[in-house]
């Protein structure tokens, strides 16, 4: 992934009425607890969420549900240092591409971008040009490319080659350590 500048999306003003966001804000930084940190991420779900999907999850290193717990903690430590804005929803807002940005930062400096050839059939939720600007390749037997670009669990892998779900894991962690060694070696 190259450090250009991210894209946010576009949300209307409406999707942030109904809260004080300097207040949510200022009461996580008197006191970050998770009495303050839940009503602040609960006021922000929706468009922290529209943020977030914007945003390339990398099969199989970096799943969406583990770029949704990165960007909930990073926004957290985010709200800790962020000046309140005069209209109280450009706080929010503001909050928001900072998180935004760190993550973008934070992907491109994770080295788990892998290069899959996937032919015509690129599922939506696959970054391609990500994945292609690593520069390691998967055959289409290798587990994790049945798993995270084909869909096929552990289980059916399993099942099709007449093995134990547990062999298939096995070869699916060897596989990302062979993965993570591959990629060390090309940065040398």
């Amino acid at each position: 992934m190259h450090r250009s500048n991210p894209s946010f999306p576009d949300l209307p003003e409406t999707e942030f009425d109904g809260h004080d966001w300097n207040a949510l804000i200022d009461a996580y930084q008197q006191n970050p607890s998770p009495q303050t940190s839940e009503p602040l991420l609960t006021a922000l779900k929706r468009p922290a969420r529209r943020f977030c999907s914007s945003l390339p999850h990398v099969p199989p290193v970096i799943l969406a549900d583990d770029l949704w717990q990165e960007f909930q903690l990073t926004l957290l430590d985010q709200a800790r240092t962020i000046r309140p804005q005069q209209a109280p929803h450009w706080t929010a807002i503001r909050l928001l591409q900072r998180t935004h940005r760190a993550i973008w930062d934070w992907l491109c400096d994770q080295d788990c971008v892998k290069t899959v050839p996937l032919g015509d059939n690129v599922p939506a939720n696959v970054n391609v040009e990500a994945m292609a600007l690593a520069g390691l390749e998967m055959t289409e037997e290798d587990p994790l490319y049945r798993k995270y670009i084909l869909g096929e669990s552990y289980e059916a892998q399993a099942r099709r080659l007449g093995i134990s779900a547990a062999t298939v894991r096995q070869r699916a962690r060897r596989r990302k350590e062979q993965l993570r060694a591959e990629r060390a070696g090309m940065d040398r």
